[in-house]
């Protein structure tokens, strides 16, 4: 039984310990909350596994550290320590809970969608048009890909609201609802089209879909190609295309993606990160395949898409990415770049914060460049810091 418990309280404990001080504070104040949490008792055991676990370095949470919360002065039978256990188990359910809330009250787009949804059925119709035009007029939030998603929700809530009081006179907006569900089907179709024969390329057996057609037909199209997710994926849509026909080097789909990508900011962090993948991939295999000439088009890729850092949320670069990046380039004989670029990201590669993976990159970098003595200086007491840092 003890075996079982422990794993119980490794399982809470993974949880707690991924969490900063102030998420740590904030669900301390989400369990005593009477609107939210609502349990006053778990906040003082997050308290105690504070104090008695995370800031002593341990990685189980048991029963025997709430003896004194539950039944002090009293030894713990196995119903008691059953009890206790079962309250371990709804704390990780709160958790769970606290991290769903934390995300939707970062999620403009979310709200928005909850707020129409509160309009339309506390009866506050008389203010609905206007909270709808608000939100429709503010600047987009764009982030995770679901821009677009929220688009068409938010005119479903619309129609919705509008059908329940249609009459002859009032219009139920009906083909903006069906112009949001049209570009959000064309969009999401591509995007994961363009996935699709990403993996075919990749040598994987992946089913063709009923739509892909369709959508790249019209993609190109007035008022679709407008839309800059849609513009862009359609573009890389044709890129992943010609790579499954063997075709590679100079093209107008990759010169626009190229464009669009130089700034970033007009796509969400994933999408952004996601479009720079197609491109990368069409250069890299354009070079394998001899068009020697995009080098200089790779390496202005790279400038471009990296030079501010708005590709990515957190500001570091992936870890994959990074080594991906330095490998190629070193492959191509980029080798003066890849040492400015290692510097550039020194400090802002996810995951590194011992700067272990910056030692071997740049270490690799003085090796191919013949500096043997500034390879051992920099390696030289920190290989026991070096673990699956090797470039890929």
């Amino acid at each position: 039984m003890k075996d079982k418990e422990s794993k119980r309280g490794q399982k809470l404990y993974y949880y707690l310990s991924k969490l900063s001080q102030r998420e740590l504070k904030d669900f301390h104040a989400y369990l005593s909350s009477p609107l939210l949490g609502n349990s006053a008792q778990m906040a003082r055991m997050l308290l105690v596994i504070e104090r008695e676990v995370l800031a002593q370095g341990g990685k189980v949470i048991d029963a025997d550290l709430f003896q004194d919360e539950f039944f002090p002065d009293q030894p713990l039978d196995e119903g008691k320590r059953k009890y206790i256990r079962i309250r371990l188990v709804q704390m990780l359910d709160r958790l769970l809970d606290f991290a769903a809330f934390m995300e939707y009250k970062g999620d403009t787009n979310a709200q928005d969608i909850s707020l129409l949804k509160a309009m339309f059925t506390r009866g506050w119709e008389k203010y609905f048009e206007r909270t709808y035009h608000e939100i429709e007029a503010k600047p987009p939030k764009k982030d995770f890909g679901e821009y677009h998603l929220y688009r068409m929700r938010r005119e479903i809530v619309r129609n919705d609201y509008l059908a329940l009081k249609a009459t002859e006179v009032i219009s139920t907006n009906i083909n903006a609802t069906t112009d949001k569900i049209d570009y959000y089907t064309v969009f999401i179709t591509l995007k994961y089209g363009c996935a699709r024969l990403g993996a075919k390329i990749s040598g994987h057996l992946v089913h063709d879909t009923h739509f892909e057609d369709r959508s790249i037909n019209v993609a190109f199209k007035h008022p679709y190609y407008a839309i800059l997710e849609i513009k862009a994926y359609a573009n890389g849509y044709l890129l992943q295309q010609r790579q499954v026909n063997g075709q590679f080097g100079a093209c107008e789909a990759y010169d626009i993606l190229a464009e669009l990508l130089s700034d970033p900011i007009n796509f969400d962090n994933s999408e952004a990160l996601d479009l720079f993948g197609l491109a990368y991939n069409y250069c890299i295999r354009s070079i394998n395949n001899g068009a020697f000439d995009f080098i200089p088009l790779l390496r202005s890729l790279i400038d471009n898409a990296f030079s501010s850092h708005k590709m990515l949320s957190t500001g570091k670069i992936p870890t994959a990415l990074y080594n991906s990046i330095v490998n190629q380039m070193c492959k191509f004989g980029e080798i003066d770049w890849s040492a400015d670029f290692v510097e550039k990201w020194k400090g802002n590669i996810a995951g590194d914060e011992n700067y272990a993976i910056y030692y071997v990159t740049r270490s690799f970098i003085h090796l191919l460049q013949g500096e043997y003595e500034k390879v051992i200086e920099l390696l030289y007491n920190r290989v026991g810091l070096i673990q699956d840092t090797t470039l890929s």
